[in-house]
């Protein structure tokens, strides 16, 4: 579903853009859908994204700091790309080991 705005024409490689290369926009979810979604704590959460292993939320408002809940947002295509790599080293695990 292609949504026309403003910035409709802006691509995947501007990051202030939600859009996927599908020209599809991403949706943003909540910190309580991402603790939903990945089973993660919330100090676990924070502590994989201080780690560069979880992907950063955007900012909605200007100034908007780390500990706000209302100001910031996880693109849900991110959060999808991230359980999916866990799922293929998983996966890649239990090949290596001819288990399945």
């Amino acid at each position: 579903m292609k949504i026309d705005t403003p910035d409709a024409d802006r691509t995947s490689a501007d990051p202030q853009c939600g859009q996927q290369q599908h020209g599809q926009v991403s949706r943003l979810l909540r910190q309580a859908e991402v603790l939903l979604l990945t089973g993660l704590t919330k100090s676990s959460l924070y502590r994989a994204i201080e780690r560069g292993h979880f992907p950063r939320p955007v900012k909605l408002t200007p100034g908007a700091s780390a500990s706000s809940r209302t100001s910031s947002r996880f693109l849900e295509s991110e959060v999808n790309a991230f359980i999916a790599a866990r799922v293929a080293e998983r996966d890649a695990a239990l090949d290596a080991g001819g288990v399945r």
